[in-house]
């Protein structure tokens, strides 16, 4: 994963209701912005791929050592 991927996955398990990737387009920005003021959650493709395989394989094996880290810890390194 790389480093924006880690930043999303802990802003969703802080309580975040959605996350766009930097490089998206703005038209895919504003169908966000409708989606979680709409009650919904939204995650670019990307991020939404990389969080089901990161379910899918419970963090075992493909889990990365910086999950083990503090988001303080994070901010420091990262």
């Amino acid at each position: 994963m790389h480093d924006e991927s880690i930043y999303a996955l802990r802003a969703l398990r802080a309580g975040a209701q959605g996350y766009l990737m930097k490089q998206e387009a703005i038209n895919r920005a504003v169908e966000a912005i409708r989606t979680v003021a709409g009650g919904g959650i939204f995650l670019s493709d990307l991020m939404r791929q990389q969080v089901l395989v990161n379910l899918a394989s419970g963090g075992g094996p493909n889990r990365s050592p910086i999950d083990s880290l503090s988001d303080r810890e994070i901010e420091c390194c990262i």
